[in-house]
Parts: C-alpha cells; structure tokens; sequence
C-alpha cells in the first residue's frame, strides 16, 4: 500500500535513510515497498540492493515538485520506466523549467496524481488518483466514475514524532505548521508514518475496491536492476539537523550501555 516513501535523498524533507526505511517497513510485515524521493532518483540504486536483500519486493518512483507543491508521484513498470523518469528530471532541471502540471505520455511509468490537486481533465491509461486515508470522507458523487482509478497514497516522511519534529526543523517551522503549506503538502503531515495492517483495514473498511486497485498498481511494477541505477552516499545529503539528532541518540544509547555495565 505503500507507493510514496522518502528518504533523506529527499533533501530539506526526508528524515529517513534508506537503511531505517527499510527496516521499519521489515518491521510492519511489508512485502512491497516503493521509494518516491523529491525530484531525484538517486537513491534508488541502494534502495533496490537493501529492499531485495530484506525481502521486500523494490518499486522504483520519483515525486514531482515545484517549489515545494506535489504534482504528481511516477512509479516506474521497469528498468526503462527508471530511465524515463531520469530523462524526464533532467530534460526540466538541466533548463531549470518547472514540470508541467500533466505528466507526460510514459510508456513505462505509472503516474499518480494528488486527491485535492491538479487532475487532468481525461486520465490516461497509465494515470491514477492517489487519496491519504484521511481524505476518504471528501470524496463525493463526482467521483464514482473514476472508481477504478483511486489508489491509496500514505507517505512515509518519518516513523514518529521525533523524525516529525526533526522535518519541521529543516524546513524552519516553529509551532503550529500554516493550513497552506499542509493543504499543497509542501510540508509533510504528522500521519506520515508506516499504519498498521489494521488501521488501514478500519480506515478503508467502506472502500475496499482502493485497497484493490493499489494492489493491482503494485503488483504492475516490477524491480529495476540495481546495477543500472546510481547511489549517492547518504553522508553527502543529511542535512546538519538531522545529523545532530542521530548524535544525540547515538550518544543517548552508549550512555544506556554504560549503565547496564
């Protein structure tokens, strides 16, 4: 169920390496699990060689941004679907142009649009709409007719409220996060965590048919070889904040094993 998790590749946002994602998805029971960090790809060479080391099957993605506002997430089918989201990122970044508010026609890539944002007017095939579980009440007869192109979009920022207050911190926000910024999700929600198999069964008890749809999506995508993909070491990309949290809990966690010496 999980199409949209970030990592600290998502600069100024993740809060999570690849290596604390993948163990908390091992954690809750993930069988699937794909990786959609901020307008770049350079994480998933690493991602796909930890997830299929876990046993976690690796769904390669990319979520769209400008400035900030989510457009739209692309999960790639296959090694060319990674290829093509890579030419998309640097047909756009390498002119410094916004994306387009529609994707492109991919011929590899499955393509995601926000509940409450842009949607073109006519899906394509290949394009869906993704709904936060905490969205399913605005949902309204308008919609019957997209049905079958609903999926579920929980992200994963962080995996408590630590990670949380630490996201916050990057971006500069003290006390209350402003309604703007959480309605373009250009900030993360506090909900931005792994739910548990049976929260996501109460939450979507009345909309079965999204679960199904979403494992239907999943199962369309299938693992890149890591080989063909970069990877960027994690130390060039944590930003200072989160690496003093690390160091405070590193410190935190010798002091513990001093004292059961």
């Amino acid at each position: 169920m999980y199409l949209n998790a970030r990592s600290i590749y998502s600069q100024q946002f993740g809060t999570l390496s690849i290596e604390e994602l993948i163990a908390a998805a091992l954690k809750k029971g993930l069988t699937h699990l794909a990786l959609t960090d901020i307008n770049t790809a350079a994480g998933l060479g690493k991602f796909v060689r930890l997830a299929e080391e876990a046993g976690i099957r690796p769904i390669c993605g990319v979520e769209f941004r400008n400035e900030g506002e989510l457009l739209y997430i692309g999960l790639a089918k296959n090694t060319e679907g990674v290829r093509e989201l890579r030419n998309f990122l640097e047909e756009y970044q390498s002119r410094r142009l916004p994306f387009p508010e529609h994707a492109p026609a991919f011929e590899n890539v499955l393509t995601v649009y926000r509940f409450g944002g842009y949607l073109p007017e006519n899906l394509r095939e290949n394009e869906y709409i993704g709904i936060r579980p905490t969205q399913l009440r605005s949902l309204g007869q308008d919609y019957k007719g997209l049905k079958s192109r609903f999926v579920v979009r929980q992200p994963i920022t962080f995996t408590g409220k630590e990670g949380y207050d630490a996201h916050k911190s990057m971006l500069r926000i003290n006390g209350p996060t402003p309604l703007g910024m959480l309605l373009s999700e250009t900030v993360a929600h506090p909900d931005e965590r792994i739910l548990s198999k049976f929260e996501f069964s109460l939450m979507f008890s009345n909309h079965v048919d999204i679960l199904i749809n979403t494992e239907k999506l999943l199962e369309d995508c299938a693992p890149a070889y890591a080989a063909e993909l970069d990877c960027v070491p994690d130390a060039i990309l944590e930003p200072a904040s989160l690496a003093k949290l690390r160091r405070m809990h590193s410190d935190d966690d010798r002091m513990i094993q001093r004292i059961g010496a």
